[in-house]
């Protein structure tokens, strides 16, 4: 049984099938996307609990390259396995994304457009990119996604922002679910992908993986973790320091003057693939009967 996600939300209730699952026989892999848990709403005692409660039936845990696997809350029981997180496939045409580009920049073609797509979260610093764009004259933001949570601020706190700064006609906030066939727009009006995480950040974007679909140079920040590692190692784009509007700024003004390279794509796309990560998977099974 492979589990798509460690969830600690409400597992001392639905865990106790799957340990007599366990028991019996079944053996369990669980992907492990964030292992430093936050509580949010519940008690402290029982966002514990809970934690330990999740990882009870599992017996490998799937954790993304080169992450530190000796955390505080991923027990002893749970063997872990590096593993690359699969590209994402897309649906690509022909023009995608040139009907909504010429709608954003209209006649400016020198515009630059920086694509923060998915989850409008805290923890993607929307709020500094929009500070770092209304310095940069050339620069665009587009933001595009469902809020994450209750817990985050909203899209009308960025277009107040915006508005506050004087760049509101140059940051567009699309909140809601992004049907399918809209992504490749997005992603194709784009000139650069923003991942501009806080240093709490210490997993894999998924809208890296995603945005491998287009190649586009990305612009990140994270704390210590795949993402950063990742970007730096294939040279998919800039990555800078977390929390820092400065270097933000920066970054944005140098790959407008001077573009980015996205030949890197290739051989990590090859990498990060689904194969390699159910390879791994199947042979630590294997090898451990």
């Amino acid at each position: 049984m492979l589990l798509a996600a460690s969830s600690e939300t409400l597992a001392l209730i639905w865990v106790w099938p799957h340990v007599m699952l366990r028991w019996l026989g079944v053996r369990y892999a669980a992907n492990i996307h964030d292992p430093q848990r936050k509580r949010l709403d519940q008690a402290e005692w029982w966002h514990r609990w809970s934690i330990k409660a999740s990882f009870l039936p599992v017996e490998f845990g799937l954790v993304h390259e080169d992450f530190d696997k000796d955390q505080p809350d991923i027990p002893s029981h749970v063997t872990c396995l590096a593993v690359p997180y699969g590209c994402y496939e897309a649906n690509i045409s022909e023009g995608d994304g040139a009907a909504l580009r010429s709608e954003l920049i209209g006649a400016d073609q020198a515009r630059t457009i920086f694509l923060a797509f998915g989850y409008i979260a805290d923890r993607k610093n929307i709020d500094l990119c929009i500070r770092a764009v209304s310095s940069v004259p050339r620069a665009m933001l587009v933001v595009a996604g469902p809020a994450a949570s209750r817990h985050d601020k909203p899209a009308s706190y960025y277009r107040g922002l915006a508005a506050e700064l004087g760049c509101s006609d140059r940051v567009r906030i699309e909140e809601g679910f992004i049907p399918e066939r809209m992504v490749a727009n997005y992603f194709g009006a784009a000139d650069v992908v923003l991942l501009s995480y806080k240093p709490e950040f210490v997993s894999q974007s998924g809208v890296l993986l995603l945005a491998s679909n287009w190649a586009k140079p990305v612009l990140a920040s994270s704390g210590a973790g795949p993402l950063s590692r990742v970007v730096r190692r294939f040279d998919l784009g800039l990555v800078v320091e977390p929390d820092d509007v400065n270097a933000l700024r920066t970054a944005m003004e140098h790959l407008i003057a001077h573009g980015y390279s996205t030949s890197g794509w290739a051989e990590f796309s090859k990498h990060a693939s689904w194969d390699r990560n159910v390879a791994i998977l199947l042979s630590a099974f294997s090898q451990s009967r």
